[in-house]
């Protein structure tokens, strides 16, 4: 009997002793596991900020070669225009020297 009452004290020691080491076991893995966590969506937030740099970079260069496409498309425009400017030009003097030369005549 009194080894039955030793054995249910050393029990509920035992118990209270478990509990407590298991208890603090716990607590440690919850705070190790938040602190993962908090690491892991900072890790999360700062490979989406230069997710969102590398797009906007990406967007950048590609409106860039879109304005200089467009430029090259108007140079080409002006200088077509130019040659028939230039052309005309030469037109109009040729019949302005011609209708000169006949009123002097």
């Amino acid at each position: 009997r009194s080894l039955r009452k030793a054995s249910r004290g050393d029990c509920r020691a035992l118990t209270s002793q478990l509990k407590s080491e298991w208890g603090a076991t716990f607590q440690r893995t919850v705070r190790q596991l938040t602190n993962d966590k908090e690491a892991l969506q900072s890790r999360l937030e700062s490979i989406a900020g230069e997710e969102r740099t590398k797009t906007e970079a990406e967007s950048r260069e590609r409106e860039r070669r879109a304005v200089e496409i467009e430029r090259e498309r108007l140079t080409a425009v002006l200088r077509e225009n130019q040659k028939s400017w230039e052309e005309r030009d030469r037109e109009v003097r040729s019949r302005y020297k011609t209708t000169l030369d006949q009123l002097v005549l």
